[in-house]
């Protein structure tokens, strides 16, 4: 690393000037310029920079610190202003009183099971008083996304706030952060998923680390809907589908749900799914946290209405209806264990059950 500056120091008007300063390295450019007054009573400072990264350069650096299955492509740039003083009043954050404005723009990040971002890039970047307001841009796995949000970084936890959409948003497989909301769209790598999702997310949280903040604290809601797909896997869909003799893909129109985000776990109330030989419906949560003792991320969820009905014949629901009393029995089938690794249950009538029935005595009337 290399690092050249120009720097005046004026005694008289306790100030230092920043003329340049700029450091070098495999993985970054940065220029900058700024000054300091008031450096003995109540110093303040204005900069400005410019700061150029090599992506692929930078992940090998931070290797060790960032996520596994990230990888980076191309350049990133961030160049910003901002000015403030540089000691805080007693029980104030410093950053309180900075404000400031800059832009980004990130070339291609792809996080394995969260798919690819291309062109990333800000249409707002201000900072209020400690607060950032931001609007960020990006082709999400070749669909048009776009977040906004708030970052408070006045508070002992940094809070935020997001509003994330997204439209055509290309699917597959190796979206695995799908199976965490929709757990029929939990697949292996030798599974296949296709359509376009459309979605959106308004969440807010405090705190940095995931697993012992942000999934314990994030409130929020969202939708999620995957259209004119096809989903075939030997996962959870497949096991249902193949308990009632059919085979283990689905063609859809439709899947969708309205989720929230509370207690550590994501809420899905009425996910229905559309296809084109189904309908069916699922309720129940995932929990957003990791349980190391279950090496995973539990849920629970049930299968609705009486989807079953579709695959049975008169004959047999004839025998079901029986069983209940004049009503159509329903097939208890719950989804649950972990997203890593998911439980599937499908309670069928015994078949001394359906004997018993059919052939015991009426109950007399009272």
């Amino acid at each position: 690393m290399t690092l050249v500056h120009d720097v005046d120091y004026n005694g008289q008007q306790d100030s230092l000037r920043i003329n340049k300063l700029q450091v070098d390295s495999k993985f970054l450019h940065f220029e900058g310029s700024g000054s300091f007054s008031q450096l003995s009573t109540n110093p303040s400072m204005k900069s400005q920079g410019k700061l150029l990264l090599n992506m692929p350069k930078l992940q090998e650096f931070l290797k060790g610190l960032l996520p596994e299955g990230l990888a980076t492509k191309g350049e990133g740039e961030l160049i910003f202003s901002v000015e403030g003083r540089l000691r805080s009043h007693r029980e104030r954050s410093i950053v309180r009183s900075w404000n400031g404005q800059g832009s980004l723009f990130l070339d291609s990040i792809e996080y394995q099971g969260f798919g690819s971002i291309q062109k990333l890039h800000s249409t707002r970047l201000l900072l209020d008083k400690g607060i950032v307001l931001f609007t960020l841009e990006c082709l999400l796995n070749n669909g048009p996304s776009q977040l906004q949000g708030t970052l408070d970084l006045s508070r002992k936890k940094p809070a935020f706030k997001i509003d994330l959409k997204g439209k055509d948003v290309q699917v597959s497989q190796d979206l695995k952060i799908l199976g965490y909301i929709i757990p029929i769209l939990i697949t292996s790598s030798s599974g296949h998923l296709s359509g376009k999702g459309n979605f959106s997310v308004k969440a807010s949280w405090q705190g940095t680390d995931w697993n012992k903040e942000v999934s314990r604290d994030i409130t929020g809601k969202g939708t999620l809907s995957l259209n004119d797909g096809f989903l075939q896997s030997k996962d959870v869909l497949s096991l249902i589908l193949s308990s009632f003799g059919k085979p283990e893909t689905l063609q859809f129109d439709q899947i969708m749900t309205a989720f929230r985000l509370a207690d550590g776990k994501v809420y899905n109330d009425n996910i229905q799914v559309n296809g084109k030989s189904l309908k069916l419906g699922l309720k129940g949560w995932t929990s957003l946290a990791y349980d190391p003792s279950r090496k995973g991320n539990p849920m629970d969820y049930t299968v609705t209405g009486d989807f079953f009905k579709q695959f049975l014949g008169k004959d047999a629901q004839k025998v079901l209806s029986f069983l209940g009393g004049g009503k159509l029995t329903t097939v208890p089938v719950d989804i649950a264990g972990t997203v890593q690794k998911p439980k599937v249950s499908i309670k069928m009538p015994k078949v001394e059950d359906l004997f018993r029935s059919l052939f015991s005595p009426p109950k007399e009337r009272k």
